[in-house]
């Protein structure tokens, strides 16, 4: 064991050589002395240097969460709320419907919870994000979150809902921005797929590529590019899952594009600084 303390210290990246591995002939690396790790036995393929060489907290963030403030929620709970998701997702943060003439997009209302320059919000902003390891997910805001607010995982969640009144041209107007209280659906991309010729999906459906053809129109940038997701487990394999370009996903990539369009015309005419 004494002589893979300097092995296991270049395989971590805390030290920049082994003695031990110079006097095998093997290389100075990290990916060396890993390998070598790896091949006595002393380390096993679940056993994850690259946090550590990277200087990343896997430590969960653990700060309080106090109660939903007493603030005015618009009562949105007769509306049909979906969250469309891949199968699996286990934190819906975005839902739609269709009232009408206008279209709702709901999201997450983090902000009622984490306040500006909060020990929470100034951890978050170190984090930036998720981090999704084979040994678990190491999280951007305490678990509590997901738990309170992530769309449906209660029966009835707070959101801030964004309302729109799409044009004939693909444009649209902004009707308003209100926090609410939402009942949400939660649905799969493939399921809707299959759904896509009857209401209200049709409805949204027409709405998003009205959408797509304005801004392709204006110039926008596309970049098609085949997808797929990766889950490495902590018995070593590694599943890679092509996602298929459906026509749901980009169904509801329009709408949320339309969102955040709504969000920075809104921040234009107030002035906000995003």
């Amino acid at each position: 064991e004494r002589y893979l303390t300097d092995v296991i210290a270049l395989a971590l990246g805390r030290s920049e050589s082994s003695r031990t591995l110079r006097r095998l002939g093997r290389t100075q690396t990290q990916e060396s002395a890993h390998d070598l790790l790896l091949s006595i036995g002393r380390w096993l393929p679940a056993d994850n240097p690259y946090p550590i060489r990277l200087g990343v907290t896997t430590d969960q963030p653990d700060f309080a969460i106090g109660a939903l403030p007493d603030e005015p929620r618009r009562d949105l709970t007769h509306l049909t709320a979906l969250a469309i998701d891949d199968e699996g997702s286990v934190d819906p943060d975005d839902a739609i419907s269709l009232d009408g003439n206008r279209v709702w997009v709901h999201v997450a209302d983090v902000a009622a919870l984490i306040k500006p320059d909060s020990p929470a919000d100034l951890e978050a902003r170190g984090r930036a994000a998720n981090l999704y390891l084979p040994e678990g997910t190491v999280h951007m805001l305490p678990g509590e979150i997901t738990e309170r607010l992530a769309l449906r995982l209660q029966p009835i969640s707070p959101a801030l809902s964004i309302a729109l009144a799409p044009l004939s041209n693909g444009d649209f107007e902004v009707l308003e921005f209100t926090p609410s209280w939402v009942r949400v659906t939660r649905t799969t991309y493939e399921s809707t797929e299959t759904e896509l010729e009857s209401s209200p999906f049709n409805e949204l459906l027409i709405i998003a590529r009205r959408n797509r053809t304005r801004r392709v129109a204006a110039g926008s940038v596309e970049l098609d590019l085949p997808e797929v997701k990766i889950k490495a487990t902590i018995d070593g394999s590694v599943i890679i899952r092509p996602l298929p370009s459906l026509e749901s996903r980009e169904m509801v990539r329009e709408l949320m594009l339309m969102a955040g369009e709504a969000i920075g015309r809104y921040s234009q005419a107030h002035d906000l600084p995003l």
